[in-house]
């Protein structure tokens, strides 16, 4: 494929293995490119969204994005921070403290140095954006079709196939919301 566009992901990030988060995704880099942007963009307040969930008695919700934090260190080979709130995680959910502040004290500090980095690195405009105004006349999916197409993604996703990044192509124009239909291109 010699008109393939080149991925650009970043050359490194401080506490993250990208030659391990490479293999992670079994060496797919647009779907590790996704993946760094969908940090940046789903993941960098999340310390704050713990200690609100903590503030306000919602465990639930502070294991949730704990859990959610684990997984994507894991994915992007960041082992001590997966390590980290693999443990924030099994606290929240033996107890839930008054405050999240002695949890993450550990954590904030690599947590916004990744932060950070993504930020700077994340470009701005994505090559692989489409224009969701030439899509109206996508035929409108049944919910049943919708519901498989969106099965297989989760599925693609989870086992880091190299198949989700064009399921998730292929499910936005069936997407009403323009904002999470953009998030999938």
């Amino acid at each position: 494929e010699s008109d393939a566009v080149e991925i650009k992901l970043p050359n490194k990030i401080t506490g993250c293995d990208l030659s391990r988060a490479l293999l992670n995704v079994n060496g797919n880099r647009q779907l590790l490119f996704k993946l760094l942007k969908d940090v940046v963009e789903d993941h960098a307040t999340d310390l704050a969204v713990i200690r609100q969930a903590v503030a306000t008695g919602d465990q639930a919700g502070a294991v949730r994005i704990a859990h959610s934090l684990k997984t994507v260190f894991g994915t992007l080979g960041g082992t001590q921070l997966n390590q980290q709130f693999a443990v924030i995680e099994r606290e929240l959910k033996d107890q839930l403290p008054e405050s999240a502040d002695g949890l993450l004290a550990g954590v904030a500090q690599p947590f916004e140095q990744i932060m950070a980095e993504l930020m700077a690195w994340a470009p701005k405009e994505s090559t692989t954006s489409i224009d969701l105004e030439t899509l109206v006349d996508v035929p409108k999916l049944t919910e049943h079709a919708f519901a498989e197409r969106v099965d297989a993604l989760r599925d693609a996703l989870s086992s880091f196939s190299a198949d989700a990044a064009n399921l998730a192509r292929d499910l936005a124009p069936h997407v009403e919301d323009p904002s999470v239909a953009r998030r999938l291109v």
